[in-house]
């Protein structure tokens, strides 16, 4: 009973507020007001897209206590110290139209080299500017190999990730002349009849402390790229070898 007073007393403000409007619609008048509640409801929901998509949902408000600006979302309720990623993809854009190619977006010049190939044409892009360098460099174009102690050899493939390989051979089979592949600290174990590098890539371990990246070999490393190189590993071969 309390919970029905409670609904009652709410709907009486409602009316008083203006919020709820109480009607004795004729019954065939039903039909065309229906559907000006399907329209207007799409309406807004279109405004709201709309607003979402150019940022003019966000405005900036004052915190009281620390007297700091703030970014608050009119439609979501949602508050964060930070701009809003929507407001810095549309700065980004609006100037790459103004200073042209050299200010374009990381992310669309990212996406737009993951089609070139890292050499030489993915090289050259990154002597174009800071912005075009720091893109062809990005860590999404870098191979990763587990060690095997974050259960590499017994991983499953499907859960690998982007450029995530369980051994070195098969980063190496997937790796196109100018790559980067990255060893994390652990061991490697290089089984007979060993290692053959063919393209001129990059492997990289630890350059500060090589002793943390170890290949373990057991057959032979022959490189027959012209170029490329290997730095922060420690190569060993076990006793049963």
């Amino acid at each position: 009973e309390q919970i029905e007073l409670k609904k009652v007393e709410e709907e009486q403000r409602a009316f008083e507020d203006g919020d709820l409007l109480a009607t004795f619609p004729e019954p065939e008048s039903l039909p065309r007001q229906r559907q000006l509640y399907t329209r207007e409801k799409a309406r807004v929901r279109a405004e709201m897209i709309r607003r979402k998509l150019t940022g003019q949902n966000w405005n900036t408000k004052i915190e009281q206590l620390s007297g700091k600006i703030f970014w608050y979302n009119a439609d979501t309720g949602e508050a964060m110290w930070e701009k809003p990623l929507v407001l810095k993809m549309l700065e980004a854009e609006s100037l790459a139209l103004t200073e042209g190619w050299r200010a374009l977006p990381t992310k669309p010049l990212v996406n737009i080299m993951e089609f070139l190939p890292p050499h030489p044409d993915r090289t050259q892009c990154s002597m174009v500017c800071r912005s075009w360098r720091d893109a062809a460099n990005d860590i999404s174009f870098v191979f990763h190999v587990w060690p095997v102690e974050q259960g590499a050899l017994v991983m499953d493939e499907s859960k690998l990730g982007k450029n995530h390989f369980r051994t070195i051979s098969d980063a190496l089979e997937a790796a196109s002349p100018g790559d980067t592949i990255e060893l994390g600290d652990g061991h490697y174990f290089i089984n007979d009849p060993g290692l053959v590098v063919n393209s001129p890539v990059r492997i990289v371990g630890d350059e500060n402390e090589p002793a943390h990246v170890i290949l373990e070999m057991s057959g032979e490393l022959v490189w027959k790229a012209r170029g490329g190189w290997m730095e922060g590993v420690t190569i060993r071969r076990p006793s049963i070898a």
